[in-house]
C-alpha cells in the first residue's frame, strides 16, 4: 500500500504541530518496509521556507524586543523583569537549532524512505487545469496533479480527478 503524504506531514514532524505522533508512526512503518510512502519532490521546498521564515521573523521579533528591554533597563523599577527578558534571544536561538536540526534529520529521513516524485511538464499542466477548475492554490494543485499522475502510472485504476 502506498501512501501519498505532502508537506504538512513533513511540518508536523518537524514542529511536533497537529499530529506529530501519526506523522511519525506513518514514516517508522515506512523504514520498517510495512507501508510504502510516496512524496512528491516539489513538497520539499515548503517545509524549508517555512522555518526559514520562522526563523527571520523571530530575528526581527528579537531585534524589537532588544530595542524595548534596552529601554527598560534604563527604569530602576523594571530591573527584575529585564534580566528574564534579556534570556529571550538564547531561548529562540536553541528553538531555532531545534527546529533547524529536526527539519534536516527528517528529510533525511524521509529521502531514504519515500518513493519522490517528479513534476513534469504534462503534471504542470493538469495542475494549471486543476488550479482553475477547483479553486486551488497553484502549489496545491502541482501536488495533487503528481499524485494523480503517480497513482495512475503505478495501477492505471485511477482514470480523472472527479469533478
Amino acid at each position: 500500500m502506498t501512501l501519498y503524504v505532502e508537506p504538512n506531514f513533513l511540518l508536523e514532524t518537524v514542529l511536533g504541530q497537529e499530529q506529530p505522533a501519526a506523522a511519525e508512526q506513518l514514516l517508522a512503518m515506512a523504514e520498517a518496509g510495512v507501508t510504502d510512502l510516496a512524496f512528491p519532490s516539489f513538497s520539499l521546498s515548503e517545509p524549508l521556507v517555512w522555518v526559514r521564515r520562522g526563523v527571520r521573523d523571530r530575528k526581527q521579533l528579537m531585534k524589537q524586543v532588544k530595542d524595548k528591554v534596552a529601554q527598560l533597563a534604563r527604569s530602576a523599577p523594571h530591573k527584575g523583569e529585564v534580566d528574564v527578558l534579556r534570556a529571550m534571544p538564547n531561548l529562540f536561538e536553541r528553538i531555532e537549532q531545534r527546529e533547524t536540526d529536526r527539519l534536516i534529520m527528517t528529510i533525511e529521513r524521509l529521502l531514504a524512505t519515500a518513493r519522490l516524485i517528479e513534476l513534469d511538464s504534462p503534471s504542470f499542466r493538469t495542475a494549471r487545469d486543476y488550479r482553475a477548475r477547483y479553486s486551488l492554490e497553484i502549489e496545491d494543485a502541482i501536488i495533487l496533479a503528481v499524485v494523480i499522475a503517480d497513482l495512475k502510472s503505478q495501477s492505471g485504476g485511477v482514470k480523472s480527478v472527479r469533478q
